[in-house]
């Protein structure tokens, strides 16, 4: 069994205090199943069969299921297992870390805070406390927890909120996948499948997120996440984005009485567009955006005029709001845009063919006098001198 650090001076699974590996070599035939070496592992080290943990290595996987043979494992002679103390996991149990989204209102506050401290004359400080606060990951871990690959999605939600209280709650929870070492997020976990076919490939010690939805969601395999931004014209800035769940057959209308809800704002006040990535990082590329033109409530937002997929942007503001701009001009929809003044347009003339001999003329007497005034400028010019004065008379 895999005994503590040594000097710690606590017991191993066997309850004997060592310091340092314990080594013990015994006969099995790996046509034979797990369950038989758990019973002759437990007989030569005289514990229970359920005290103790089999892996292949010491950070390896736990072997689980009792009726698989060890050849099935790829045990070939001469092999070795570790054992770790514990109670063992059955067939299709796994341990996963659960990790919670940190709230991004604390982190401003401390930027904001930062730099008060740090005043006008040192600057550089407030911005590398901005570096440092962008590159902290956005969430912390929680704890360990064992779950069933045949548990339904719900049963998942209601055994994190019994180790995350202070979480959002069964109905506010949105579970993704995490990648802790390359600190990405992944897919989302449907809730209509159980764990097990979210991922088929689930194995001990993977990572869930668990975030905070703004509204009730039900994520099935129509889901979009559309990243919403907020425009604030007094203030020329955008907020967010926050991600969103909608399914992709969900009309418009149906999507500002949901964007209504969270922002406070009448449905019938707000102004929505889907933006470029790079109008998101210009102010006046946002107020030239045409808010609401062409916009048909009862159209699906996977269709025109949008086209959503998971991933897109889409920003909204109060129409009650008016821009600060220096030039307004208005549309034909009424909304407030900057004003807009196409180049005149160059006149084409069409010559007969008097014009044309005329101009050829023209531009034939043009050629000889450039040329004769090159000439002129050329020759040297004689310059007479200019004889002394006369003395003043006597």
């Amino acid at each position: 069994p895999i005994p503590p650090p040594p000097g710690s001076g606590s017991k191993n699974s066997v309850g004997k205090a060592i310091s340092e590996y314990m080594t013990k070599n015994v006969q099995f035939d790996t046509r034979k199943s797990l369950g038989e070496l758990r019973k002759l592992i437990a007989s030569e080290l005289k514990v229970a069969e359920n005290s103790f943990k089999i892996r292949r290595r010491r950070y390896a996987q736990e072997l689980k299921d009792p009726k698989k043979s060890l050849s099935a494992y790829n045990f070939s002679p001469p092999s070795s297992v570790w054992l770790d103390s514990g109670t063992p996991l059955k067939k299709g149990e796994y341990v996963l870390k659960i990790y919670g989204e940190l709230d991004d209102d604390i982190g401003e506050l401390d930027e904001e805070k930062k730099e008060e401290k740090s005043g006008n004359g040192d600057e550089t400080k407030a911005k590398t406390s901005k570096k440092q606060q962008k590159s902290k990951k956005q969430w912390g871990f929680i704890s360990d927890l064992k779950l069933a690959g045949s548990m339904t999605m719900r049963q998942v939600k209601e055994s994190i909120c019994s180790i995350y209280p202070s979480g959002p709650g069964v109905k506010y929870m949105r579970l993704r996948e995490l990648k802790v070492a390359d600190e990405q997020v992944g897919n989302l976990y449907y809730d209509d499948k159980k764990l097990k076919q979210n991922r088929p490939g689930l194995e001990d010690f993977d990572s869930i997120l668990v975030q905070k939805t703004a509204v009730e969601e039900v994520v099935t395999s129509d889901t979009l996440l559309i990243n919403i931004h907020q425009w604030h014209p007094k203030q020329e800035k955008v907020s967010g984005p926050f991600e969103l769940a909608v399914t992709k057959h969900s009309k418009i209308n149906a999507l500002l009485q949901t964007l209504s809800k969270i922002s406070q704002i009448p449905s019938e006040e707000l102004r929505i567009d889907k933006p470029m990535k790079w109008q998101l990082r210009d102010a006046k590329e946002i107020q030239r955006m045409n808010w609401n033109k062409n916009l048909r409530p009862d159209r699906q937002i996977c269709k025109k005029p949008w086209r959503l997929k998971s991933g897109d942007n889409l920003i909204y503001k109060d129409g009650r709001i008016k821009e600060i701009i220096e030039n307004e001009s208005k549309n034909a929809n009424g909304n407030t845009g900057l004003a807009y003044k196409p180049a005149p347009e160059k006149a084409i003339k069409i010559l007969t063919l008097e014009e044309i001999e005329e101009r050829e003329k023209r531009r034939e007497k043009e050629a000889l006098e450039s040329v004769s005034q090159q000439k002129q400028s050329a020759e040297p010019k004689t310059v007479i001198p200019t004889p002394p004065p006369l003395p003043p008379a006597l």
